[in-house]
């Protein structure tokens, strides 16, 4: 996974000879030491990967939402699996900037506000306390996305998968993660907390992101009115326009149920995408197939805001479907 990854940022940026400690040097040289730190335990770490990803793997194939759904290798799932790759660069690059410039203007200009509401805690109540703060800070983001017009334009790469996979929660915007970034980094300068448990946190929350968007027939009984679902996220993804801008919620119900945009229905398996993106989804395994749609992911929101900006599109207009 190192070697791999490491090869793919050298061919993205001309160094074909780029290694590990080269890849190191670059954050280091820019100060972003802890960052290197996160990457190397978190996104170099095949493990973290593998044990969140095999687990909904299997949960699709024993129990399938569609089962004429069983296929493994959907063109689908390897673009959204290499999604990650493909991006990585934007990502590392201009959303670790982000990150820096947020806990310089922190550090510099808002260092009362942090409240060291979780040092010193027991490692149970720091977990609690940064679950709870963060997974109100990913509904917020969520719902955000979806309600400012050009946002959703970005959020529409991630909704246009007709074929949900536990690899669709790579299917991200680069520009969508930065701004999601600003957002949900947040919590961390304001609450504190240590370093260990937010990396705990992001492992458990990487799975939870394979399992929800997951091919799975799965509803959890009484615990679907307290925990985010596969069926409660499918509802989310729908296609239909009843299920529109419902269940932002990624981990808890509570907050759709807080402010008033859960859906009551909670047994409908509906097909997802977005009508008039289907264009941009992938049609085959072949690499000039897979390469012409996600040129066309990364160039659709640029497209959509074009056109809402020369009058062809409707201001009041949010989401196409």
């Amino acid at each position: 996974m190192e070697e791999f990854i490491t090869s793919v940022v050298g061919f993205i940026l001309g160094d074909s000879n780029l290694t590990k400690a080269g890849l190191k040097e670059l954050f280091y040289s820019n100060g972003l030491d802890w960052l290197w730190v996160f990457i190397r335990d978190y996104i170099f770490n095949y493990k973290v990967w593998i044990g969140g990803l095999l687990p909904a793997l299997l949960l699709e194939r024993l129990m399938p939402a569609f089962p004429d759904r069983k296929k493994l290798l959907t063109p689908n799932l390897i673009l959204d699996a290499i999604y990650p790759l493909l991006v990585l660069v934007i990502q590392v690059f201009v959303i670790s900037a982000i990150v820096a410039a947020i806990v310089a203007f922190y550090r510099t200009y808002l260092p009362f506000a942090n409240t060291g509401l979780l040092n010193d805690q027991p490692v149970w109540i720091q977990a609690v306390g940064i679950f709870l703060i963060t997974d109100l800070m990913f509904y917020v983001s969520h719902r955000t996305m979806h309600e400012v017009k050009w946002l959703w334009h970005f959020h529409t790469i991630h909704h246009c998968q007709t074929n949900m996979n536990p690899m669709t929660t790579n299917r991200v915007h680069p520009f969508e993660s930065v701004f999601k970034t600003i957002i949900r980094t947040i919590p961390i300068g304001f609450v504190g907390g240590s370093p260990t448990t937010w990396v705990v946190f992001l492992v458990l929350n990487n799975f939870w992101g394979y399992f929800i968007h997951s091919n799975i027939r799965m509803n959890f009984g009484i615990l679907k009115h307290v925990l985010v679902t596969p069926q409660y996220h499918r509802v989310h993804h729908s296609r239909q326009p009843e299920h529109f801008d419902k269940n932002y919620g990624e981990r808890l119900v509570i907050w759709d149920q807080l402010f008033r945009s859960h859906y009551p229905g909670l047994d409908d398996y509906p097909e997802t995408g977005v009508k008039d993106a289907d264009w941009v989804v992938e049609k085959s395994h072949s690499p000039k197939e897979l390469g012409r749609a996600f040129v066309a992911q990364m160039v659709y929101p640029f497209y959509m805001i074009y056109r809402s900006i020369a009058g062809f599109v409707r201001p009041q207009q949010t989401r196409t479907s």
